[in-house]
């Protein structure tokens, strides 16, 4: 089986295949103006593939439609370019991906769906087996996956357990942020280069998980999930 996690952006997408890590971002946020990587690229440009896009530039509203349709269009045939030039084509292919979330402003919520509709759509042509995974649900899996559960009895005669999911320091799955779903990752028994590196940089960290990082670790914990569904 060929297992892919995918955490669309319009600015930093996260792609996981078969345990190779991509990232999707404008140029802006991964190049420094001399054309270099910036720190947090150069830390794991080792591993991940990074292709780099422009964003869309516009002087009206004809323009903006129609230039970041054409945006999103190319970047979501790169996505599944890469997809096609990675899998094995003798094996099925098995898609999660983080789907919209609802928190985010409208603006930023339209070109969201108009991205993940256009990559949902050329995914399609590549399996039909594509699951979509809600941000919260994703949090909660990724909790169950790490973490061993906590018993507690309940029930008026005290014959019912229900289970309860925390990290190692009592934060809720439910709850995690980006810093929890790093540190899963790094408190995880996985043993593959994602984890690894995950484990190597993690102390660098301060209160928020930088890009590229946060979308690759989503996109790696999709992909984790595949596997086990």
């Amino acid at each position: 089986m060929n297992y892919i996690g995918i955490d669309p952006s319009i600015t930093s997408t996260g792609m996981v295949v078969n345990g190779h890590t991509f990232n999707y971002s404008y140029e802006k946020n991964g190049l420094t103006k001399k054309g270099n990587l910036s720190k947090w690229f150069l830390i794991s440009e080792h591993i991940t593939k990074y292709r780099f896009h422009n964003q869309a530039t516009y002087s009206n509203y004809k323009d903006e439609q129609i230039n970041k349709l054409n945006l999103y269009n190319n970047v979501s045939k790169i996505i599944s370019d890469d997809i096609v030039n990675t899998i094995d084509p003798l094996k099925p292919v098995k898609v999660f991906i983080e789907g919209y979330s609802y928190g985010s402003s409208q603006g930023n919520l339209i070109d969201l769906v108009s991205f993940g509709s256009l990559l949902r759509q050329k995914i399609l042509t590549i399996t039909n087996d594509i699951t979509i995974v809600s941000p919260n649900t994703l949090k909660l899996e990724t909790c169950k996956m790490v973490y061993k559960p906590i018993e507690k009895v309940t029930g008026r005669k005290r014959d019912k357990i229900k289970y309860i999911y925390k990290n190692d320091i009592g934060i809720p799955g439910g709850s995690f942020t980006k810093k929890e779903m790093a540190k899963a990752i790094s408190d995880s028994h996985w043993d593959d280069n994602w984890a690894d590196h995950i484990r190597e940089i993690r102390p660098e960290f301060s209160s928020t998980i930088p890009k590229p990082q946060e979308d690759i670790n989503d996109s790696y914990l999709l992909y984790k999930l595949s596997q086990k569904k």
